[in-house]
């Protein structure tokens, strides 16, 4: 029999990277997946009810149907949980009001639902972001818990204080076994990334120039794209041929080396399909 802890919330992971030496230092230590979401109220998508993530998922659809705004979100969750903080990345996006779907007179609030898995168990996160005075947004109702793969239930949720500017899984000293949990699922967090290349253009991070030697990890706009990614692109064309019929040659239009010295500087002039 199935494991029903297994069919969406049960195991969600993330893929960040953080600006803290203690975050980097656990990215090489500690690993997962998110293996399910559910978001309600969130920019476009009125309710994404417990979707599960495979190893590779593969988002189509019709522009405006909600792909960037999921991945959106988790950029979201990746400002609570390092340094820049929530009141900072709502400020930066357009406001409280532009977070919420159809705006604050339809939608008061986020709720949302995390599950990352590692290889002992699963960690959960849910949080409510409410709206408040100077269109900033509050967290409300965060809690957290960890469920090994050996429980026949789901633990107790950990519910943290609120309302709350920021998030209190960060803000808060944890003792005993909690702290071990919050410890994991900050770190886990922290390990989470978004990559989104939507501007293309002849003024884009693809185009400008960058120094050939900053190859060591791929950035969020993918300006390091064409050094870091070289390698990569015959294995991602092939899989991408699994799940796209008639996807095509997925390849750098052009990318120049030039110079030995290590200010040598590299770009790439756009993608081509």
């Amino acid at each position: 029999m199935r494991d029903s802890r297994r069919s969406g919330f049960g195991s969600p992971a993330c893929i960040w990277r953080s600006h803290s030496d203690e975050c980097r230092r656990l990215s090489s230590r500690l690993t997962g997946k998110i293996a399910a979401v559910d978001i309600s109220g969130f920019r476009s998508l009125k309710a994404v009810r417990n979707v599960e993530f495979p190893d590779l998922a593969v988002m189509i659809g019709p522009n405006g149907g909600g792909k960037s705004n999921l991945i959106r979100f988790f950029e979201m969750l990746s400002w609570m949980v390092k340094g820049n903080g929530l009141q900072e990345y709502v400020m930066r996006h357009g406001g409280g009001d532009d977070q919420l779907y159809l705006g604050v007179s339809t939608t008061g609030r986020i709720d949302a639902r995390v599950r990352i898995e590692t290889e002992s168990g699963y960690n959960d996160y849910r949080l409510g972001l409410s709206h408040a005075a100077e269109d900033s947004l509050v967290v409300v109702g965060e809690a957290f818990r960890y469920s090994a793969h050996d429980r026949q239930t789901e633990s107790e949720w950990t519910l943290l204080d609120s309302p709350s500017k920021e998030s209190k899984l960060v803000n808060t000293r944890w003792e005993g076994r909690q702290a071990k949990t919050a410890k994991t699922l900050i770190k886990l967090l922290c390990n989470c990334a978004t990559y989104q290349f939507h501007d293309t253009s002849n003024k884009s991070s693809f185009n400008v120039k960058w120094d050939v030697t900053e190859n060591g990890y791929l950035r969020s706009d993918g300006g390091t794209s064409p050094r870091f990614h070289c390698g990569y692109v015959k294995s991602f064309r092939n899989v991408m041929h699994l799940y796209a019929v008639g996807f095509g040659a997925f390849f750098p239009r052009s990318v120049r080396l030039s110079g030995r010295s290590s200010s040598a500087r590299c770009y790439c002039d756009g993608w081509a399909a």
